[in-house]
């Protein structure tokens, strides 16, 4: 159970990033937490094993922020970690038919975005 918080920037960023599974009780990359990692979640006989998806990109901001237009946005997992298409598609050939439509996610930092 989180420590009561007040929502800040910093704390926001750690929200998105969160990988804590519910179902699971435990901490754990998989499609069942806030930062999304379905691409390592395996179901036997599923569907969607391995399934590519989750979050893309994380944007945070305060009321000042707001009414200035700006945000604190990172490209990629929120968490920062880093997604290789072609490591992944090479993993699970079953998703090859994605090839030309997967993106990289490099690791990238939380960055100002400002009006």
């Amino acid at each position: 159970m989180l420590e009561s918080k007040k929502i800040n920037i910093d704390y926001a960023k750690e929200i998105l990033s969160d990988h804590y599974d519910e179902y699971e009780n435990n901490q754990h990359l998989n499609g069942s937490s806030i930062c999304k990692h379905g691409e390592l979640e395996h179901e036997e006989g599923a569907r969607y094993s391995f399934y590519p998806y989750g979050c893309t990109d994380g944007k945070v901001l305060n009321y000042e922020m707001a009414i200035n237009m700006n945000f604190i946005g990172r490209f990629g997992s929120s968490c920062g970690r880093i997604f290789n298409a072609h490591q992944f598609i090479k993993k699970h050939p079953k998703f090859k038919y994605m090839e030309k439509y997967l993106p990289n996610f490099p690791y990238t930092k939380w960055v100002t975005i400002k009006h």
